[in-house]
């Protein structure tokens, strides 16, 4: 800690040689935390993120060197005056940063430039169009910018690529960085907001969750034609959950029993492949109340994020539950997330961190997509290849369901 007394005296940080990533003020005392180690937070975090689909060391390099800018001395000159702690100090020259990384990476990694570099940059603003980051290559490291020495083996996805493909894994592994880069400064500027993103339910413990409230559905119905109808229907969703992460359909008249014969359908085949949460995306927020209010009943609101236009959860009080929701609608780090179709599809193909940031939760996923039908037709092809792209690259498994109309998705426009 710095006193505060003394800062405009002397420069202990530039004493020691410490380059600062963040810097915050508590109780009259000036807290630092260092370039290297909000580099190393953000390289270890973003590893685990991309591990999920065999990239944990393109996150770890994304991790190390996206920040690395921050030496700049226009920088150090910009966070000292902007935070207060030397109010009276000149900025002099361009504080930008992000760009420094992009190209350091083209240096260090010049076969993965085309991935790394737009990432690095675009972490703040966005992601570049083609031209722009190309651009931002042709400038200079700065002088007080060293390249550092990193020993690292970038392999192959382990998949081949289509040409389709590369955009989706570019935006995983932005998602990758982005999430990992606000959740460590987070841990360090407000330590007490990143506590509340802890564990949540596995998929295995709402499984429970759901049998043993299916079952006390069932020793109270009485036999009718319906009834029967929704157990033949969750007997079938039972025997397919077994299969692996892949393509499936699910076609119920109302009445039927879809939504909780899916979802029994969905955790099943989650606690089967090792899948790490269950996401469902619906066209209409009236039936998202509806659907959202049932799953509450079951699994309690700690379990359920509800995320659309018509909630928000700032304005439903300061308890424990209700904050721990607010910051799952930043990245959908919950067991159970039910949105529209407007929502999820944006985040495919956003180029923006606050939409991008939840797309490294979709990997590992089931995705049930409820009213399939609904889906635009002059936009299916780029929807389909999307889901191929997810399914082969990220191991997410699609469920398309609907109540009313055939199924257009068929197992052909798969293949």
């Amino acid at each position: 800690m710095i006193n505060t007394e003394t800062h405009k005296l002397q420069y202990p940080m530039e004493d020691k040689g410490i380059v600062i990533s963040h810097i915050k003020k508590e109780l009259g005392n000036w807290s630092i935390q260092s370039n290297d180690d909000h580099q190393q937070g953000v390289a270890e975090l973003a590893s685990k993120f991309a591990a999920q689909f065999d990239m944990g060391e393109w996150g770890r390099i994304l991790g190390l060197l996206h920040d690395i800018g921050k030496e700049k001395a226009a920088f150090q000159q910009h966070i000292k005056k902007e935070s207060g702690y030397c109010p009276e100090i000149r900025v002099e020259g361009d504080a930008s940063h992000a760009y420094v990384g992009g190209i350091v990476a083209s240096r260090l990694f010049p076969m993965a430039t085309p991935i790394l570099s737009n990432i690095i940059m675009g972490h703040h603003r966005g992601l570049y169009d083609d031209g722009a980051w190309k651009e931002l290559l042709k400038k200079e490291i700065p002088g007080e910018v060293s390249i550092p020495d990193v020993d690292a083996h970038l392999s192959k996805p382990s998949q081949q690529l289509a040409r389709e493909d590369f955009h989706h894994l570019v935006r995983m592994l932005y998602s990758c960085l982005v999430d990992a880069d606000y959740l460590d400064t987070e841990t360090f500027m407000t330590p007490e907001q990143a506590e509340l993103r802890g564990s949540k339910a596995t998929m295995s413990e709402l499984c429970s969750k759901l049998v043993n409230h299916l079952e006390k559905l069932g020793n109270g119905a009485p036999d009718t034609e319906v009834n029967r109808i929704r157990r033949f229907v969750q007997q079938c969703c039972k025997e397919k959950s077994d299969g692996p992460v892949d393509f499936y359909s699910l076609t119920v008249p109302t009445g039927g029993g879809k939504t909780l014969s899916s979802l029994l359908w969905a955790l099943r085949h989650a606690v089967k492949n090792g899948l790490q949460r269950i996401i469902i995306a619906i066209p209409y927020t009236s039936i998202i109340v509806q659907t959202a209010a049932t799953l509450k009943a079951i699994f309690g609101e700690e379990n359920v994020l509800e995320h659309h236009s018509n909630v928000d959860y700032y304005d439903e009080g300061n308890n424990e539950i209700t904050r721990q929701l607010q910051l799952a609608t930043e990245n959908w780090d919950y067991p159970i997330i039910v949105t529209t179709n407007v929502r999820f599809f944006e985040s495919l193909f956003s180029n923006k961190p606050s939409q991008c940031r939840k797309l490294h939760n979709i990997a590992k996923s089931v995705v049930i997509l409820d009213e399939v039908q609904t889906l635009p037709l002059e936009f299916l092809q780029p929807i389909i290849n999307t889901f191929k792209s997810f399914k082969k690259l990220f191991g997410t498994s699609f469920l398309f369901t609907t109540a009313s109309q055939p199924i257009l998705l068929t197992s052909s426009l798969f293949s």
